[in-house]
């Protein structure tokens, strides 16, 4: 029953394609006008296409974990929120030695003061560094010179080693102009003591002095860089009060002890660098700095939404339209220049180079390695169209030749490729690396190959000349329709798929290489066979190949008339039959009688091909299965028995004809030198010794082992250095920024639906847990990892206990209020110690009941009431914390005019949904170390939520990382679903499940191999190869099932079968091997190393591996355990001696036509000869073997219990309408 329900199936759909074949020949250049405005439209699409560059978007895991945190923080906190930071490093180059030098040092100053001065013309506006620089917030002080003051001297966030030294202060400058009553007083930070401003306050009688002084004092701002060292004592501005002043000592700085431990910026309670975060690559002794490698200044600028808020009331200012994308052109803008200004005087000479990088240059980078080289791929595509044109040309038959037909079907597929991608822009699919890199080469060559197996199905058909004028091309994709068909739909089944993988860049990869198959089908199994119908035109009319304007001359016209009408009649017994069709000329154009004629005793004839198609099977589903000849086997065989003609073959007749050579020498002499020649001759029989076929396997049993090994050597990563071109300053700041630093912000999330008022425990909890973390950066000096919000919060309520308490036992706070003498932060803690609950209710009597903190934990009842006054009034507290809460509290005015209850209330903050714990972490060089980390602190994370509080951690490691701890997991999924769905493909199509599990094991083996290149080249696993192993099943289709379905339809024995299938898809495979490695080849030019090892390697060995596999490994394994025939050849005993000779001259035919038998069986003699009748006699030159023909029911071990036939029934031709 499979067998028959096989039967059906094919023929239904070579009825399909042999009807679509006959219309597109028959109307080829409407077909090409219609198909070529499609494509050409389509390829129009491709200017919309959207390059996605941003990695939280490409690999983040759809509805995954990692997305659901990241959408939480933008919801929370808004799209571009947070800071953003330039760095310059100042590393050794080879040979550099100790870099903590004086001079170094001074080296390393000149260049962050020229970032600095760095400005940028854009909208109107010169942006400088302090217009864009991040600048902790400080509280309005209701009194314009104050404000004044202090928006002018609170300068940019600068984290730098030069902070140790008095020359640090040269890099905070005034960020706006002095109110004009201040600007006779030193408040430049390499002048001014901030102490001068606190007793300036009092000179100036400004009221809420206390306050400003309590900021002051609480951040560490009181001797700015005064008391620090100079590193040149003997500048004249070097401040008497250093250490090393020529008042002093007069001496250079020990540069090693200064950096030892760190530095501290101009608020030194909040802003202490970590030795790491500054220094790199260094070395000491009993704990005490001895040398480094490297320095490193961070210029902390405001993320886009920071900046568009400081400009938002300035915008009038500006010739455009101000928002959140034009801050961050501006943005980009500068930090371009940054990069470009500061790497401008690198040289190679130096000991010691300064390097500069932002987060615009990786956003760059990313862009540029994403865009296409159109010059790249034009060369490519330009060698590929060469190479199919010359491997078409027929040197010795200047008609019969296809040349300019290799031609225009790599043009065809090449705008089909150009549509499909066109078609995707359209849909909204957004493009990648990935997709710009691989794709264009691989959809080319995928497309190529069926072009090839169609172009020489076709010239091995046109040959053979069994066919009529009016179906050329339905023949042609009658017999090969179903193999591009099946490769096609299982490429395209396998990509829809594997775009079930929640990954987006390879999901947009997986649905753009299906959307390309699907082109690339359409293209050439309709409009490349209205190109077959213009080259039979070409051929009809005697035009030369490719130089299409010139006609043969008059004796070549006419020995081609000869060839494409007739091939010479089987000879009987004694003599070589006169040739049977005649030649009639009208208008000068050659018009052919029906070539195959059938005689019959009563003289009657059947030309008609298609009649022959449909008359097929008009008999019961019994009726014995026909099997056709291989015309490309017949051709050859012409070509190896040179003494055919005494057994009264009469090629040489024709073939000297066709080739103005009388001998036909001249086509015998071309011969040898083809790849079919060569498939036929020497490489098929020798794969049927036993010899060859015990090494091949042998070969590849080793070659899998080897695959297997290195499949273990596969480390995870991609490494920001492989990206970035060689020899480039920015490849050898990532160098020194990994090798020296490492150094990454992390975030912890804290979120809502946890009560933060009486569960503060916890919460001090979660973050002591993280001291377990090694790469956490400790505070200089201690083992304490930096504090977080709610400790600088109770720090804060601790202080205002104190200022309380102390106004309390000076009586200017009582129960009933407070006098003139009370300290600012005394009321309100006075304030706070009143309110009873988060209610409005004011109870004074209780305000010596309760402490704001005890023991360590914040009055849960007071909780948000104090929120509101800490966020409002420690600025600069809560500005370093970087705590971000949400949502944002309301402002709180400390009002001390009134003192009634009213006056007394305090708004309480609402719930807590979002609030960031910050760390800094270092010691990350490989991709296991970020591994790691991202899972210890998962660890920690997971433990914590099932606790009740929910949470999630943050930052640069997990985006660009955490994809390393499931990546392998998804890539053996998504490679699984393409060989299922392959397996099942081919099984249901061919209704052979050996022959299908023979196929999906070869494409494992190549899959293996291929990944095992990786671990042995050191190509690390990322999601850029990714995309080329899952992309290695589909080209391994290419190679296995051609092979596999060729050597399915011959008959014969194994061996024959698989001779016979090499030398239908040997040189078609061949083609498109060299074709898609010519357009491949071009990435090895590239400048990217990354796309060289990544792309063009990776791709070479699949197309290798893959041909290797296809071509060596597969037919050798068909011939020993390869799936059963589809039919079987039965000899008939009737058979004449001479036509027993012409049989035992050939090999048997493969399924490659129907035609031939199909005619046979419409014809076939009795057994009983009617009256004196004579037996039929067959006068169809080109029907070769005179054979009954049967299905075969599992008459071989692996035969499964399905066989087809190459031929459609008159019912389903019936139903097939153009």
């Amino acid at each position: 029953m499979g067998q028959r329900t096989a039967l059906r199936l094919r023929s239904k759909l070579q009825a399909i394609f042999f009807k679509l074949g006959c219309f597109c020949q028959r109307n080829c250049w409407v077909v090409l006008a219609v198909g070529f405005f499609i494509l050409i439209g389509l390829s129009v699409g491709i200017i919309t296409a959207k390059i996605e560059t941003d990695v939280e978007k490409l690999w983040m895991e759809v509805d995954g974990r990692l997305e659901k945190e990241l959408q939480y923080t933008k919801d929370s906190v808004g799209e571009g929120a947070g800071t953003t930071n330039e760095l310059i490093i100042h590393a050794a180059n080879e040979g550099g030695d100790n870099i903590l030098s004086v001079d170094s040092m001074q080296k390393h100053l000149k260049a962050v003061q020229k970032a600095v001065e760095i400005k940028v013309d854009i909208f109107g506006k010169t942006w400088s560094h302090t217009d864009l620089c991040y600048v902790p917030e400080v509280p309005s002080f209701n009194n314009s010179l104050v404000d004044g003051i202090i928006a002018a001297i609170i300068p940019c966030l600068v984290i730098s080693p030069l902070d140790c030294f008095w020359d640090g202060a040269k890099n905070l400058k005034l960020r706006a102009e002095l109110p004009s009553v201040a600007k006779v007083f030193p408040l430049e930070w390499t002048e001014s003591n901030p102490t001068f401003l606190l007793t300036l306050l009092d000179q100036l009688n400004i009221e809420g002095k206390e306050e400003i002084k309590d900021l002051f004092v609480k951040a560490g701002i009181t001797k700015g860089y005064q008391e620090k060292p100079c590193l040149d004592p003997t500048e004249p501005k070097c401040p008497s009060t250093a250490p090393n002043s020529p008042s002093k000592t007069g001496k250079a700085p020990d540069v090693k002890s200064e950096l030892n431990g760190g530095c501290k910026g101009f608020a030194t309670e909040f802003m202490q660098w970590a030795e790491e975060l500054i220094v790199g690559g260094v070395t000491k002794h009993n704990n005490t700095l001895t040398s480094a490698k490297a320095l490193q200044t961070i210029l902390v600028l405001a993320g886009p939404q920071g900046l568009y808020k400081r400009w938002a009331d300035r915008s009038q200012e500006l010739n455009v339209r101000w928002s959140l994308d034009t801050a961050k052109q501006v943005l980009e803008a500068w930090q371009r220049r940054f990069t470009e200004e500061i790497n401008e005087d690198v040289k190679e000479t130096d000991e010691f180079s300064i390097l500069a990088f932002d987060s615009t240059s990786v956003t760059d980078l990313l862009k540029e390695f994403s865009e296409t080289s159109v010059s790249r791929i034009a060369i490519g595509y330009v060698l590929m169209l060469i190479y199919a044109c010359i491997t078409l040309k027929r040197w010795c038959e200047p008609i019969r030749s296809h040349g300019a037909l290799g031609f225009v079907g790599v043009l065809l597929v090449t705008l089909s490729v150009a549509a499909g991608f066109g078609f995707s822009a359209l849909c909204g699919i957004t493009f990648n690396a990935a997709s710009t890199q691989v794709l264009p080469f691989l959809a080319l060559g995928l497309g190529v190959d069926d072009m090839f197996l169609l172009a020489h199905s076709y010239s091995s058909l046109i040959r053979g000349g069994d066919i009529r004028h009016v179906e050329e091309v339905g023949y042609c994709l009658g017999t090969t329709g179903v193999s591009v068909f099946l490769t096609s739909f299982n490429n395209m089944l396998a990509f829809f798929m594997a775009a079930l993988i929640p990954i987006p860049a390879l999901r947009y990869f997986a649905l753009q290489a299906a959307v390309v198959v699907i082109f690339n089908f359409i293209g050439v199994i309709i409009i490349f066979p209205a190109m077959l119908g213009v080259d039979v035109q070409r051929m009809r009319h005697h035009r030369y190949d490719i130089i299409c304007c010139l006609k043969s001359s008059s004796k070549n016209r006419g020995s081609e008339e000869v060839l494409s009408k007739t091939r010479s009649e089987f000879p009987s017994t004694t003599e070589r039959e006169k040739n049977q069709h005649e030649l009639e000329h009208s208008d000068n154009h050659a018009v052919s009688k029906p070539s195959n004629t059938m005689v019959t005793s009563n003289g009657k004839s059947d030309s008609s091909i298609g009649e022959v198609l449909v008359n097929e099977y008009t008999n019961n589903l019994d009726k014995q299965s026909k099997l056709s000849y291989d015309s490309e086997a017949s051709m050859m065989r012409n070509h190896l028995s040179p003494n055919a003609s005494q057994h009264g073959t009469p090629s040489s007749v024709v073939d000297s004809s066709v080739n103005g050579n009388d001998d036909g020498s001249f086509r015998y002499k071309c011969a040898p030198i083809s790849l079919q020649n060569f498939a036929t001759v020497y490489y098929g029989p020798a794969l049927q010794k036993t010899s060859v076929k015990v090494a091949v396997i042998l070969f590849f049993l080793g070659l899998l082992a080897v695959g297997i090994y290195g499949a273990f050597q596969v480390e995870d990563g991609l490494e920001l250095t492989e990206v970035v071109p060689h020899n480039s300053v920015a490849h050898k700041f990532v160098e020194a920024q990994f090798k020296y630093f490492s150094f990454y912000p992390m975030t912890l999330v804290t979120q809502d639906n946890f009560d933060y008022a009486n569960k503060q425990n916890t919460l001090l909890s979660y973050h002591e847990a993280f001291k377990q973390i090694p790469n956490v950066i400790r505070i200089p000096g201690s083992e304490e990892i930096p504090k977080f919000w709610l400790m600088y919060f109770r720090d804060w309520l601790n202080d205002a206990q104190t200022s309380f308490d102390q106004d309390w036992a000076n009586k200017t706070i009582t129960d009933a209020g407070w006098t003139e003498a009370a300290s600012s932060t005394g009321v309100m803690a006075y304030k706070l110690l009143s309110q009873t609950d988060e209610s409005d209710e004011i109870d004074r009597t209780q305000v010596r009941n309760y402490k704001l903190v005890s023991n360590g934990i914040i009055r849960p009842e007071i909780f948000y009431k104090a929120l509101t006054v800490w966020i409002d009034r420690d600025v600069l507290g809560y500005a370093f914390s970087q705590a971000d809460i949400k949502p944002k509290t309301v402002d709180f005015s400390n009002t001390r005019s009134s003192q009634d209850d009213k006056a007394m209330i305090v708004a309480a903050a609402q719930p807590i949904t979002f609030a960031k714990i910050n760390f800094n972490v270092i010691g990350l060089q490989e991709t296991k170390d970020f591994v790691k980390l991202i899972k210890d602190v998962r660890e920690i994370c997971d433990k914590y939520a099932e606790e009740g509080l929910p949470n999630y951690p943050s930052g640069v490691p997990f985006t660009f990382w955490e994809q390393y701890i499931w990546l392998r997991r998804q890539i053996i999924i998504a490679i699984s679903i393409s060989l299922a769905v392959s397996f099942l493909a081919m099984a249901v199509l061919l209704f052979n499940i050996w022959a299908a599990a023979v196929i999906v094991l070869v494409l494992v083996m190549i899959t293996v191999e291929v990944y095992g290149f990786m671990g042995l080249a050191g190509i690390k696993l990322s999601a850029v190869p990714a995309v080329t192993l899952i992309l290695s099943v589909g080209v391994g289709v290419e190679f296995t099932v051609h092979m596999c379905m060729a050597f399915m339809q011959a008959v014969g024995d194994r061996n024959q079968r698989m001779q016979k299938a090499i030398e239908h898809v040997f040189v078609p495979i061949v083609d498109g091997a060299i074709s898609t490695l010519l357009g491949v080849v071009m990435l090895a030019g590239s400048e990217f190393e990354f796309i060289v090892r990544y792309f063009f390697n990776l791709l070479l060995a699949l197309i290798c591996i893959g041909t290797f596999n296809g071509l060596l490994f597969l037919p050798v394994f068909l011939s020993l355990a390869g799936p059963g025939a589809m039919a079987t050849e039965v000899p008939t005993p009737s058979l004449s001696n001479s036509l027993a000779i012409q049989n035992q001259a050939t090999a048997p035919s493969s399924a490659g036509s129907a035609i031939n038998d199909l005619e046979l069986e419409e014809h076939e003699p009795s057994s009983e000869t009617k009256g004196n009748e004579k037996p039929l006699e067959r006068t169809n030159p080109m029907i070769k073997h005179w054979a009954q023909v049967e299905p075969t029911y599992d008459k071989e071990p692996w035969n499964s219990d399905m066989a087809t036939i190459e031929g459609p029934r008159q019912h389903e031709l019936d139903d097939v309408k153009f």
